[in-house]
């Protein structure tokens, strides 16, 4: 039985090995530009998130995110760039942007699994290239969301954006279109939304003009040494919370904040942050935390500063984002490298299924450092080092948004076959 399985597969490899579905290509090779490189929120768009009113709003279900440009925004919706002071313009959409399909980040991919032109062209609802699809809201045209595939612009050349219905206020095109209620300043839902001390859930929203704010969860920061007997990291831990209360001060006005608890959360050492995540009273009279950051001054003194930053591993910063539980979102840190991938958005892949839809660079692992703050608390701590240090009295210095990241250069390779 096992030979005669085996001749079978003899004979389908024959069929189709020399089919162009199972010919070799080449993958060209990849240097990033400038406008691929991701620009992440600051800590400081951190503190005018925390401080925005929120509001029920009336939005359009399913938009279709643009290509961001200039600077490859994180962030929100198109804008002119000058953005509002909440997040909302990091996306700065070119007037011309490189020809490519958009299907990848459209709900027919994200929410549907359709994730090829071919295959979404020839939908039963598709009246093809030059054409509509149909959903039971509205149609869509085939050619702003697959233009490379359909012809509307060339490979390497640049494609205007499609034209914007009124109704979005600036924002992209939709696909669907159904009206609900978001809240301000939270585009889409929540979808890509990278503020881990802010939680909304737009769904609890009633009326459009309602007041949003008690429908946020606000988070704290922790801080702390790693030990009791960490006379060095203490310090360093209580000189972080004052550089940080220093420079934002408005952490310290509770009437200019929508809640009511001490933003930064001190703690003894490293198991009180164990102690504080796992006890009965958390979330509910003791804030929760979005990280903490722990200062050791004891494990190598040659350090000048030693810490470590604690994210939550199956956190995810939208309610309306959540899957099955407990799936890890955070990288793991048992190794350095997924197996056999060869770029960035293959490097955080979703091997169980049911994580958290969180955003267009979740398969990524910088995407998902990014969006459970690591990074830019990562960035904060380094401010503080530089200032603490003596650096900054010394002249050195960083710009908030002159750190920005983009994925390492790859040569050419072979792939044989295609995938079915």
């Amino acid at each position: 039985m096992p030979i005669f399985f085996v001749g079978i597969l003899v004979l389908i490899k024959g069929a189709v090995e020399d089919s162009d579905t199972f010919s070799p290509e080449e993958i060209p090779a990849i240097f990033p530009s400038n406008n691929e490189a991701l620009k992440i929120f600051s800590f400081t768009d951190y503190v005018t998130a925390l401080q925005a009113e929120r509001k029920c709003t009336a939005t359009t279900d399913f938009p279709l995110p643009w290509r961001g440009g200039g600077g490859g925004g994180f962030g929100g919706p198109p804008s002119d760039g000058e953005g509002d002071g909440d997040g909302e313009g990091t996306n700065r959409a070119l007037q011309n942007t490189p020809c490519q399909d958009n299907l990848a980040e459209s709900p027919a991919c994200l929410l549907g699994g359709v994730c090829d032109c071919a295959d979404f062209v020839n939908l039963p609802e598709s009246t093809g290239c030059g054409g509509v699809i149909k959903t039971d809201f509205e149609e869509s045209s085939i050619d702003e969301i697959c233009p490379l595939y359909c012809g509307v612009c060339s490979e390497g050349g640049e494609g205007s954006p499609p034209p914007v219905p009124p109704s979005m206020s600036g924002g992209p095109p939709s696909f669907g279109g159904g009206s609900s209620l978001g809240i301000s300043g939270i585009y889409n839902k929540g979808y890509n939304w990278q503020v881990p001390f802010v939680k909304c859930d737009s769904r609890m929203c009633k009326e459009d003009g309602d007041d949003a704010g008690p429908l946020c969860e606000y988070l704290a920061l922790g801080v702390a040494p790693s030990s009791t007997n960490d006379a060095v990291g203490l310090e360093q831990a209580q000189a972080f919370r004052d550089f940080i209360y220093n420079r934002y001060p408005v952490l310290l006005d509770y009437t200019s904040l929508p809640f009511d608890f001490d933003f930064i959360q001190m703690m003894e050492s490293n198991d009180q942050v164990e102690e504080y995540v796992k006890s009965k009273e958390y979330g509910g009279d003791t804030p929760k935390l979005a990280l903490a950051v722990v200062f050791d001054g004891t494990t190598d003194p040659t350090i000048n500063y030693n810490y470590a930053i604690r994210v939550n591993s199956t956190g995810f910063n939208s309610p309306e984002d959540e899957a099955r539980p407990a799936t890890l979102t955070t990288p793991p840190t048992d190794k350095l490298f997924e197996t056999y991938a060869r770029t960035d958005d293959e490097s955080c892949p979703d091997l169980v299924g049911g994580t958290p839809n969180i955003g267009p660079y979740q398969n990524s692992c910088t995407g998902r450092y990014a969006y459970n703050g690591l990074l830019t608390i990562q960035r904060l701590v380094h401010d503080f080092v530089i200032a603490d240090s003596g650096a900054a009295a010394a002249g050195y210095s960083v710009s908030e948004d002159g750190v920005q990241f983009v994925k390492f250069p790859s040569e050419s390779y072979i792939v044989n076959g295609k995938e079915l």
